[in-house]
């Protein structure tokens, strides 16, 4: 699948329209794998790592029908 992606055939603007797609996909992954895995820490884990406390978790509102 890459080499028609990226077959020299295709238009530049293409393969900048591409590669900031995917460069923000990626971006966007790390940040989440980041905060999944703040969101795990204990809070002595937390402590150490000179991060403040964790929120508390909200209570969940009530849907209005």
């Amino acid at each position: 699948m890459t080499e028609t992606l990226f077959h020299p055939a295709r238009t530049s603007r293409r393969r900048g329209i591409l590669a900031a797609l995917l460069l923000g996909l990626v971006r966007w992954q790390a940040s989440n794998d980041e905060r999944a895995r703040l969101a795990n820490l204990t809070p002595e884990a937390r402590r150490d790592m000179g991060l403040p406390p964790a929120p508390a978790p909200q209570p969940a509102r009530p849907i209005e029908w």
